[in-house]
């Protein structure tokens, strides 16, 4: 009887170290996930800044074709620089789509501890 009694106690401290463990480890990766949506989200507000941007590059764009040739090259330059604003932020939503892809399996694995904890 004290033997069993032993090893029930046994088995429920193990359970409850195990419940512990994969409870920290949920939290932690929930902060983790929570990291990852706030850098979407600010890559989000830099996407939409770039947007508004957009009428102002065709109001150059329009002033470029009746501008002098020494404002044509100054015009050009901004261009490009825009440009390279804009591949810098293509990538960056490459990058962004990488990660939430990555958070959506992130997510899955963790719903599946979840539910497999609440099974149990």
């Amino acid at each position: 009887m004290i033997v069993s009694l032993i090893s029930a106690l046994a088995s429920l401290g193990a359970s409850a170290i195990t419940i512990f463990g994969s409870y920290k480890l949920l939290n932690y990766r929930m902060g983790e996930l929570e990291k990852k949506v706030d850098k979407h989200n600010s890559l989000l507000d830099e996407i939409k800044a770039s947007m508004q941007e957009i009428p102002l590059i065709k109001s150059e764009f329009e002033q470029y074709k009746s501008a002098s040739e020494q404002d044509k090259k100054e015009l050009k330059e901004q261009i490009k620089d825009v440009q390279t604003q804009v591949d810098k932020t293509d990538s960056k939503v490459d990058n962004l789509n990488v990660d939430v892809v990555r958070m959506k399996g992130e997510i899955g694995e963790i719903k599946t501890m979840v539910k497999t904890y609440h099974e149990k």
